[in-house]
């Protein structure tokens, strides 16, 4: 009966060496190597939305009510135009006149920098305010909302209480579908 388990050789007591690669070999699969890293770095690269850069922090915010639609002179909040604004809480009392509703944002979330460049380019349909909450610095406001991640919108009323919530909205036109009148 043979032993199966025990190497073959021609000499008793000789191990079996394994196969050396040749330096040619090596070569080839080291640019192999190479040629799908790079590969995979240009995927990511191209699945960024245009413009995205991971090192930007400058988003620019809204500094005063967007008042596209209001005649020249009047506020937009006085005629019932839509209006792109910071979050402050004395702003909810226009809930009264106009649809308010919190934009949770960050400035390293891709999504936001196009939703945001978005509120402030175009115009905000009429009776709608969007107020703008910086995700990073508003730890009350996320836990009052129940808001667990960027890029989330709260429709409130004029005493702060969430009417709707959802996600993911990146335009106005978008925002006053979701809204409940």
């Amino acid at each position: 009966m043979k032993n199966i388990d025990k190497p073959r050789s021609s000499t008793p007591g000789a191990q079996i060496k394994k196969p050396k690669l040749a330096k040619s070999t090596k070569i080839v699969l080291f640019a192999v190597l190479i040629f799908v890293l790079v590969g995979l770095a240009f995927m990511v690269m191209n699945s960024m939305p245009m413009g995205f850069s991971p090192s930007a922090t400058t988003m620019q915010y809204p500094q005063n009510s967007n008042q596209q639609n209001a005649p020249a002179g009047e506020p937009a909040d006085q005629v019932g135009g839509g209006a792109y604004e910071q979050y402050d809480s004395s702003k909810l009392a226009k809930a009264d006149t106009s649809s308010v509703v919190l934009f949770f944002n960050a400035k390293w979330c891709p999504s936001c920098q196009q939703a945001n460049k978005s509120f402030l380019n175009n115009k905000v349909p009429a009776g709608l305010l969007i107020l703008s909450v910086d995700y990073d610095t508003s730890a009350e406001l996320k836990k009052k909302y129940g808001v667990t991640y960027q890029h989330t919108f709260v429709q409130v009323d004029t005493n702060g209480n969430m009417i709707k919530k959802w996600a993911s909205s990146l335009d106005a036109t978008t925002v006053n579908e979701q809204v409940k009148r």
